[in-house]
């Protein structure tokens, strides 16, 4: 019953990455120690980790109680706020946090990443902004995000400064390239723009993101025929109808059989932020035991695509 041994066991199966178990130390440490800001932070810490996230805001929110000018207390309950999709009081929490420890980079970049991923561009850039004066070693992240901000801002010039800057710091980077792109194409510097893509194509001639790009120049210049011959969905997109697989009566049923065996899939999970799926559901890879009837669609998604394949070498 030695808090100390339970708080030395819960550590090692943290750096073991195994979060259950070190959710079991840390509750016995905290019982014995039930008023100490420290365990609370332990225990909110391994939950997090171990996907209990509702458990760990809970406790994030005593520790708070006892410790109302904690940084950290605020910073990892926005961490966990987040993760529940609970953006606007992660927000909130960020910027507690930023108030309370105005000097630490990673919690200013953090409240950024959060203000840029809920579209607040124009509050994130001054953040970013005074993070790579304080912290000069951070500017490959900062000029990233800073690109992208400026982007979506219409602030083009600044967009490309901080795109050239990133490629700077990262010569060899074929993301760095992809941005700058991007950044000169957002800005209406279309010849330059190509310039750069033809450049990274150099390095990476399958490159979708550089490709994509191309045809979109190529559009805005006027060149549609040499868009075409870099993206040309009439000859690129084909569609296939599928027949249902043999244990189901007919196409409906199958899709049904889709419909739930995904809407119960683990991997489901709300779309989040700054994503194409907006106000939705999306999955990660579902293409995992159990398979059930997505077994029977991957079969043919194979069948397609090998027919895809073959309509496509005679097309060459």
């Amino acid at each position: 019953r030695s808090p100390d041994l339970h708080a030395l066991w819960g550590d090692a199966c943290m750096g073991e990455e195994r979060f259950d178990q070190a959710v079991k130390a840390y509750r016995a440490g905290q019982s014995l120690r039930p008023n100490e800001p420290e365990w609370m932070a332990r225990l909110g810490a391994a939950l997090q980790q171990a996907g209990q996230v509702d458990e760990a805001i809970e406790w994030q929110r005593r520790l708070i109680e006892q410790a109302p000018d904690d940084a950290t207390a605020h910073f990892n309950l926005a961490t966990a706020l987040k993760r529940a999709h609970l953006f606007a009081e992660a927000t909130s929490a960020y910027r507690r946090a930023v108030e309370l420890a105005p000097g630490d980079v990673a919690m200013k970049m953090s409240l950024a990443t959060a203000l840029i991923e809920t579209e607040a561009f124009d509050e994130a850039t001054p953040l970013l902004e005074a993070s790579l004066e304080m912290d000069p070693g951070a500017a490959i992240d900062i000029h990233h995000a800073l690109t992208y901000a400026h982007k979506k801002l219409g602030n083009g010039d600044a967009s490309v400064r901080s795109a050239k800057a990133l490629r700077e710091l990262v010569p060899g980077s074929l993301e760095a390239v992809t941005a700058l792109s991007a950044a000169e194409t957002g800005a209406g510097r279309y010849a330059d723009a190509l310039d750069t893509i033809e450049m990274g194509l150099k390095r990476d001639p399958a490159s979708r993101h550089l490709l994509s790009d191309k045809a979109i120049v190529l559009n805005a210049l006027g060149r549609k025929s040499e868009a075409a011959a870099v993206f040309d969905a009439q000859r690129l997109i084909q569609i296939y109808d599928i027949d249902a697989p043999v244990r189901f009566a007919d196409i409906n049923q199958f899709n049904e059989a889709l419909i739930n065996h995904i809407e119960g899939h683990p991997n489901l999970d709300f779309s989040g932020i700054s994503l194409s799926c907006h106000e939705g559901g999306t999955s990660g890879e579902i293409f995992v035991e159990p398979l059930g009837p997505v077994a029977d669609l991957a079969a043919a998604i194979r069948s397609c695509a090998q027919t895809y394949q073959t309509n496509l070498d005679d097309c060459r």
